[in-house]
C-alpha cells in the first residue's frame, strides 16, 4: 500500500491509489485484506468495508488497527471471534460504554476479551473495582497490569489467592507494608519479584537476601537500588547465578569485581568481562584467563587496553582468540595509533617487559601488516615532531645568549 499522504497526492493519483485499495479489499485473498486492514495507512472508508468481512483474521485487523473509529469498535465487540473481541477490549479508541459490555462477555471463550477490557487504560475505577473480584485469576492479574489502575486497589490484591496475581502485585506496589508481607509469601515467585522490585527497603532486602531459594537471593542481587555492602555479602553466595547478578549489577564496584575475578565458575568470569564499565586492570588481569571465551570478550572489549590485545593478537595460544584481537585491531581508526606509540609502544621494541620478539616481527607473522604500518606513520610522526621541538629548543637557546663584546 502507498504511504503516501492523500493531501500529497494529484487527483489522478488519488484516484488510482483508491482503485488499487478498493481491488484490494474487494480480492478473494484473504492475506491481502488481512494487510490492507492492519495497515496504518488503511483508509477510513476501508475499514468500513472490511468490517463486514467473512474472515476473522481480516475483522481482528480492523479491531487492531490503531486508526480504527469508535463506531466500528462497538460493532465488532459484538463479533463471534474472540480474538476480534479481544482487540477491541484493549483499543485506546474502544468507549467506556463499549467496555463495560464486553466485561460482561458471557461467550465460552470470554476470558480473552475480559481480561483485554481489565488492562485497558480507559477503564473507569468503577469497573477495576468490579473486575478485581472476577473469580477468573487472568482477569485479576490483568487489573493488577493495568497502569491506572489505583494503588489502594493494587496493594489491597496482595491478598489474592492466586500467586500470579500477588506475583504481579509484588512487582508493582510500592508500599512497603505490602512488601513485607509478600516477602514471607510461601510463593517462590512472589517473593522472587519482592525482591526485584526497587521500592523495596535497604532492611527487607537483607532479610531476601537470605531466603532459601536461590532466584529469591538473585533477585536481590539484580535489584538496581541494592546497596554494594549487601553485594558484597552476595558475592559469597554458593550459588554461581547470584554471584552472577551481583556482578550485573550497576552497583557492584571495582572492588567486588576484583574479588570474583578469580572465581571457580567461568560464567561468573565472563560476566565480569562483559561489563562495559569493565576496569582497564581486571580486562588485563583477565586476558590470561584459563577459559578462551573469556580471553576473546576481553580481546573485543573497547576499555581493554590496547597494549594487550596486540600481546592477545600475537601471542595468544587459541587461534579464535587471536582472530578476535586482530580483527578489533583492525577495525581501529588509524588517528588511536600516534596515543599508543606516545605511551610507549614501538615497532622494534618487545611487547612486554618480558624476553620476546619485538613488536613489529610478531605483527607481521600474525598478519597484521596494516596495523604494522599504521604503528609504523604513527612513530615516523612522533620522531619528526620530537626532532623539530628539539631544533626549536636549541634555537631558542641561541637566540637567548648575550651577545659578545668586543674590546
Amino acid at each position: 500500500m502507498d504511504h503516501s499522504s492523500p493531501a500529497c497526492l494529484t487527483t489522478t493519483e488519488a484516484a488510482a491509489q483508491q482503485a488499487k485499495v478498493l481491488a484490494a479489499i474487494t480480492t478473494d485473498n484473504v492475506d491481502d485484506r488481512h494487510y490492507v486492514a492492519s495497515h496504518l495507512s488503511c483508509p477510513r472508508y476501508a475499514l468500513e468495508a472490511l468490517v463486514q468481512d467473512a474472515s476473522a483474521k481480516v475483522r481482528a485487523a480492523v479491531a487492531g488497527n490503531p486508526n480504527s473509529p469508535a463506531h466500528l469498535l462497538e460493532t465488532l465487540a459484538a463479533d463471534e471471534d474472540r480474538t476480534v473481541r479481544m482487540y477491541v477490549g484493549q483499543h485506546p479508541n474502544t468507549p467506556v460504554a463499549t467496555l463495560v459490555k464486553l466485561s460482561s462477555d458471557n461467550h465460552a471463550d470470554a476470558i480473552f476479551s475480559v481480561s483485554s477490557v481489565a488492562s485497558n487504560p480507559n477503564c473507569t475505577v468503577t469497573m477495576l473495582e468490579v473486575l478485581a473480584k472476577d473469580a477468573r485469576w487472568e482477569v485479576r492479574e490483568a487489573v493488577v497490569e493495568n497502569p491506572t489502575t489505583p494503588a489502594y486497589l493494587r496493594d489491597a490484591m496482595a491478598s489474592d489467592d492466586n500467586q500470579d496475581v500477588r506475583a504481579r502485585v509484588a512487582i508493582h506496589t510500592a508500599d512497603q507494608e505490602v512488601l513485607a508481607r509478600l516477602s514471607k509469601d510461601p510463593d517462590g515467585l512472589v517473593r522472587m519479584y519482592t525482591s526485584q522490585n526497587s521500592a523495596c527497603a535497604v532492611e527487607l532486602m537483607r532479610q531476601l537476601a537470605m531466603d532459601k531459594e536461590w532466584a529469591i537471593r538473585a533477585g536481590v542481587a539484580c535489584n538496581k537500588n541494592c546497596p554494594a555492602t549487601l553485594l558484597s555479602i552476595l558475592a559469597n553466595d554458593s550459588d554461581a547465578r547470584v554471584r552472577c547478578a551481583v556482578v550485573k549489577n550497576p552497583n557492584c564496584t571495582d572492588e567486588i569485581l576484583g574479588l570474583l575475578v578469580t572465581d571457580t565458575d567461568d560464567k561468573v568470569r565472563d560476566c565480569i568481562v562483559q561489563r562495559h564499565d569493565c576496569p582497564q586492570a581486571i580486562l588485563s588481569f583477565m586476558a590470561n584467563d584459563r577459559d578462551p571465551l573469556i580471553r576473546s570478550h576481553v580481546a573485543i572489549h573497547y576499555s581493554t587496553p590496547i597494549v594487550t590485545q596486540l600481546q592477545m593478537a600475537c601471542f595468544d595460544v587459541d587461534e579464535d582468540v587471536r582472530e578476535d584481537a586482530k580483527t578489533y585491531l583492525q577495525s581501529l581508526p588509524q588517528a588511536i595509533w600516534p596515543k599508543v606509540v606516545a605511551s610507549g609502544t614501538s615497532l622494534s621494541k618487545p611487547i612486554s617487559d618480558a624476553a620476546g620478539p619485538h613488536l613489529g616481527d610478531a605483527l607481521l607473522r600474525r598478519g597484521l601488516a596494516d596495523v604494522y604500518q599504521f604503528i609504523q606513520s604513527a612513530e615516523l610522526t612522533l620522531q619528526l615532531y620530537q626532532t623539530a621541538s628539539q631544533d626549536m629548543t636549541v634555537h631558542n637557546t641561541v637566540s637567548a645568549s648575550p651577545p659578545r663584546l668586543r674590546m
